[in-house]
């Protein structure tokens, strides 16, 4: 700590001098509300709204108040400072011990250090809490759906559709929605229920899509459309390919498009204009990441992995597998790569140093991976595995999801889901968010 911090320190606790005798008496008081609150209300209730009836009797029949609790009536400087000290299930309960502590734990910038604690680790798909939120709820569920992941706890549905699926994108902004590709259509699914929310007609061979925020982009044959996200209507078209449009990847404003004669385009993804052009491999693109710190990696029947930042400079070459690369997540910051190939290998590489850290076997060739982080992706097989992995354990998979039957052509992640598609038309739904209830005892 530096001087200056130190007399910034010296001034705040000189201006709050006759608080101070008050924070030192409310720690006791916290403590023991702390301890009432973490034995007076099972974890079940953390973020409802309103209890069930059952717990309306002697514990809440007198609801506390501000006026109850000193805590309540200090400054919001030194409250926050206070509510910052709980762990997040005791900030949680003490939301729902009054409207005016759940008032208290409402605000944002209150959660802004917890969730990067508790987040930050996390590379998929968030949703995190949105003005208007409960932000206690949406903390809990989050905070639930973490746990059930590393517990390998989740609740488990699946449909046949009409016709099969190639590619999956969860709904970037509504957390129950999945966007599923055929070669004529796209449809939005709610995973909860399983209706068809809207339907996207292709006028050509759907080859892959993707999404963001605001777009739906979807690589045909040699022309590349955009679709509004909300209206679903045809915003733009890119036709300047000039060959067959194969992998289709959205990130940071950037579009990037793989293609059959081996080359990399990047386009802005607001308005579809050329940023650069790659030459990439010497063979067909079967894979492509997603751009992060703008840089860019590419799988290809070549058998190689490579390297780019957007203004299309090569920035390394990795050569370990011996067929085509078939999938490739770049992961934790794009300072590793996971891949996976049908030489039946996934691997884990070290970018810097150009090396691949873990090689892991898998029964049959590789057709889909996805990087959830926390160390854990996802991958699917030909022979309709799905299998979870950490790339800190050797060899083998962590848990493998049992539901497919057929070849898995496609999946998709979030924080709190998983949904997959198979070669027979079955679509899987993984929700960690829900658990089936033990009804053993």
């Amino acid at each position: 700590m530096d001087r200056s911090h130190v007399t910034v320190l010296a001034n705040l606790y000189a201006q709050l001098g006759p608080l101070i005798e008050r924070v030192n008496a409310v720690q006791e008081e916290m403590y023991v509300i702390k301890k009432n609150i973490t034995h007076s209300f099972p974890t079940s209730l953390v973020g409802h709204k309103r209890l069930p009836e059952r717990y309306h009797g002697s514990v809440l029949k007198k609801r506390r108040t501000s006026a109850d609790s000193t805590i309540l009536l200090l400054p919001d400087e030194i409250l926050f400072k206070i509510l910052r000290l709980l762990d997040i299930r005791s900030l949680l309960s003490f939301a729902v011990t009054c409207k005016d502590a759940n008032f208290a734990v409402n605000e944002e910038m209150l959660w802004f250090p917890i969730q990067h604690r508790y987040f930050r680790n996390i590379e998929c798909l968030t949703f995190p809490a949105k003005n208007g939120d409960n932000i206690p709820s949406v903390m809990s569920k989050r905070i639930l759906a973490l746990k059930n992941w590393r517990e390998i706890k989740y609740q488990q549905a699946s449909l046949v559709l009409g016709n099969i699926k190639i590619q999956a994108c969860m709904h970037p902004v509504l957390s129950d929605s999945v966007y599923l590709a055929s070669k004529n259509d796209i449809l939005e699914l709610n995973t909860i229920t399983g209706d068809k929310l809207s339907n996207i007609p292709i006028p050509s061979n759907c080859v892959d899509f993707c999404c963001d925020s605001n777009n739906i982009y979807v690589s045909s044959t040699d022309i590349v459309r955009v679709f509004d996200l909300k209206t679903k209507e045809l915003k733009y078209s890119i036709n300047e390919l000039m060959s067959h449009g194969n992998r289709i990847k959205v990130s940071q404003n950037h579009l990037a498009v793989g293609l059959w004669d081996g080359n990399i385009k990047i386009f802005n993804s607001e308005f579809g204009r050329l940023i650069s052009s790659i030459p990439g491999h010497k063979s067909p693109i079967h894979s492509l990441s997603g751009i992060s710190k703008d840089i860019i990696a590419s799988g290809s029947s070549d058998r190689t992995i490579k390297l780019w930042n957007i203004q299309g400079k090569s920035l390394c070459s990795l050569t370990d597998h011996t067929k085509t690369v078939t999938a490739i997540e770049l992961c934790q910051g794009a300072t590793h790569i996971v891949s996976g190939s049908k030489d039946c290998q996934l691997k884990y590489w070290d970018i810097q140093s150009e090396t691949c850290i873990q090689s892991y076997t898998n029964p049959v060739d590789i057709t889909t991976l996805s990087w959830r982080g926390e160390s854990i992706f996802i991958s699917g097989d030909s022979l309709g595995n799905l299998f979870i992995w950490d790339v800190r354990t050797q060899s083998k998979p962590i848990c493998a999801l049992k539901n497919h039957t057929s070849s898995i052509v496609a999946a998709t992640l979030s924080e709190k889901k998983l949904v997959s598609c198979d070669s027979s038309k079955r679509v899987a739904i993984w929700d960690f968010s829900r658990v089936v209830p033990d009804v053993s005892h």
